[in-house]
């Protein structure tokens, strides 16, 4: 995936081919641009009035009590970029567009990405600095009445919701039948509760900070799964994991704690697997050194970095990890554009007491 200026009609076509076009200082503009129209139309509820058909900008500013001028602004807008329609001063929805970022979607977690990419967008702000110094405060660590908090917590729900079908079918788990669960980070709970239902033998335990064990405990509660499912409250790095577990998960957690924390956390989640125990870390997928990075990823890995001081962590790196925790196997799949990298501890490594 690569974001793109395209010419439009014969003139601009020339430009681009004699390379007139200032390509690099527009895509700097419109790519601002582009995603503050994007963020305003769902934050306005914008797009859900044209669900019925076609608009005057003039009635979509009353239904969202907005001004008429600057309405229309933000549709003629939309329409350049090509996100709405606009035929003899009627705006429309094309189909990406009822796809993606109406009430109709059925990709909920779209809309969700876009309520955080608003808050997200805030701390690049602070780029340079973050850059220049390396001293970035960890979002993830602030306080949940914080504007960017019910955002994240409907990103995780939407991501959680996804993580235990491919982990069941990538370690084919029903030949495995866990009966013991370490979720590291697992934030509302999701992972471990749809792992608990389909293994019914299950019980999972759940390292999170204070932050979301409020909301991940209402949902186990209502999965009736409260008997089966813990909590451990506090960080990673301080909380004592227990032992005996055969299968535990980092899902979307090393981006957002350093490379020094990493290490630390994979050995302690090593000394709680008991012997034949598994490891499996899903994260964002990065190349190393090799090759270009994938814009998906270059733009994943500076969110972590601005938002938590972390990155995306190449694959190797993730597995030197591991070998150095002492996993004595590794496996890794790269579906789409993240990873699985699983860690398989010896059978002859002595069992730990259990805590």
């Amino acid at each position: 995936m690569k974001l793109r200026l395209e010419p439009e009609g014969i003139r601009e076509r020339i430009v681009f081919t004699a390379g007139l076009f200032p390509r690099l200082p527009m895509l700097s503009l419109m790519g601002t641009q582009l995603s503050q129209v994007i963020i305003a139309g769902c934050s306005l509820n914008v797009f859900n009035q044209m669900l019925d058909g076609p608009q005057t900008a003039n009635a979509i500013a009353d239904r969202t009590s907005c001004s008429q001028q600057g309405m229309e602004v933000l549709l003629d807008s939309l329409n350049g970029f090509g996100i709405l329609h606009r035929r003899q001063g009627l705006y429309s929805l094309t189909r990406e567009t009822r796809k993606w970022l109406t009430r109709e979607s059925s990709y909920a977690s779209s809309l969700e990405s876009i309520g955080l990419n608003r808050e997200i967008g805030k701390r690049f702000t602070q780029l340079e600095e973050c850059v220049k110094t390396g001293h970035v405060d960890n979002i993830h660590l602030s306080d949940t009445n914080s504007a960017w908090w019910p955002s994240y917590l409907n990103a995780l729900k939407s991501a959680g919701r996804l993580s235990a079908p491919r982990l069941i079918k990538w370690l084919k788990l029903h030949n495995i039948s866990p009966k013991r669960f370490l979720d590291v980070g697992g934030g509302p709970g999701l992972t471990s509760i749809a792992l608990c239902k389909e293994f019914p033998s299950l019980a999972a335990t759940i390292i999170e900070l204070p932050s979301l064990v409020k909301e991940g405990t209402a949902g186990i509660v209502e999965a009736n799964l409260q008997d089966r499912i813990r909590y451990i409250e506090g960080s990673a790095l301080e909380s004592d994991f227990g032992t005996g577990y055969d299968l535990a998960l980092m899902s979307n957690f090393l981006h957002v704690i350093t490379g020094v924390q990493c290490r630390e956390v994979i050995q302690k989640t090593y000394d709680a697997l008991a012997p034949g125990g598994i490891l499996v870390i899903q994260d964002t997928y990065h190349p190393g050194e090799d090759g270009d990075v994938p814009l998906q990823t270059g733009l994943a890995s500076l969110m972590y970095y601005v938002t938590a001081g972390s990155r995306a962590w190449p694959i190797k790196t993730v597995e030197k990890w591991l070998r150095e925790a002492g996993f004595e196997k590794t496996q890794a799949e790269k579906p789409k554009m993240g990873i699985f990298v699983a860690g398989h501890k010896s059978l002859g490594t002595p069992a730990a007491t259990q805590k």
